[in-house]
């Protein structure tokens, strides 16, 4: 092995090394930096949930209410019948009736 055929192998062997130490470094300013973007993201959020009217809520009117509550007695009393299937696979005609 020649004296260039060492040097080119220590420099091979520092640039990676250089390289190694510069991606640790680029790992300690993201994670940091995350760090920070999450305060900030957390103390926005606190800041726009406080100034929110949540509690400006006019009173709900009883007319409404009462469509609401028959809207729901309806909804919750209608079953939903399948049809009926044969057996070759095709539905089946459901007939009216008779009485």
């Amino acid at each position: 092995m020649s004296i260039i055929e060492a040097v080119i192998i220590g420099l091979i062997v520092l640039s990676t090394l250089i390289v190694i130490r510069s991606l640790v470094e680029l790992k300690m300013v993201i994670e940091s930096g995350l760090q920070t973007l999450d305060q900030n993201l957390a103390a926005a959020i606190q800041e726009t949930v406080s100034k929110l009217p949540i509690g400006d809520f006019e009173p709900v009117n009883p007319v409404q209410a009462a469509i609401a509550q028959f809207l729901m007695n309806k909804v919750q009393s209608d079953t939903i019948q399948m049809p009926q299937r044969g057996e070759n696979g095709q539905f089946t005609v459901i007939e009216p009736d008779q009485s």
